[in-house]
């Protein structure tokens, strides 16, 4: 084995230059994470929703719904998912955006697919309904 001027590595200073990109790197990639995160934290705690009223009274023969939903949040929501026992239902129309203090009224219908058996009087329902943002909020109540 030979030592002194022939032996090779890396020298002292690349060493150190190398640990100091290295951490330099991990560091704004981790601020990059936390600035991403609590933004969309943020986000979601501006996008509140109640469900102010449900209107069962088609459910049975028609098989649609009527929900009204107030924003009570700080920022514009839009409703894009709405789910019936865990069953996701189609919403009539589009998406539905509404504007901080104010009701929107969605209307939406039993999925052609996959099969959903149609709401029976006296059943209890369970209606989520959320917006782009992931902010939710459930009704349980009972079919008339």
């Amino acid at each position: 084995m030979q030592s002194g001027k022939n032996s090779k590595g890396v020298s002292p200073v690349i060493a150190v230059l190398l640990l100091i990109v290295i951490a330099v790197a991990a560091s704004v990639i981790t601020y990059s994470w936390i600035t991403w995160f609590l933004t969309s934290q943020q986000q979601q705690a501006a996008s509140m929703i109640r469900i102010e009223e449900v209107d069962l009274s088609r459910i049975v023969t028609e098989e649609e719904l009527t929900i009204y939903v107030r924003n009570i949040g700080t920022v514009k929501v839009t409703i894009d998912t709405v789910y019936i026992n865990g069953t996701r239902w189609d919403i009539i129309g589009s998406s539905v955006t509404i504007d901080p203090g104010e009701i929107g009224e969605i209307t939406i219908r039993k999925p052609q697919f996959p099969p959903v058996p149609t709401p029976k009087s006296g059943n209890a329902i369970t209606i989520k309904v959320t917006t782009r943002a992931g902010t939710f909020d459930i009704y349980r109540g009972v079919i008339p």
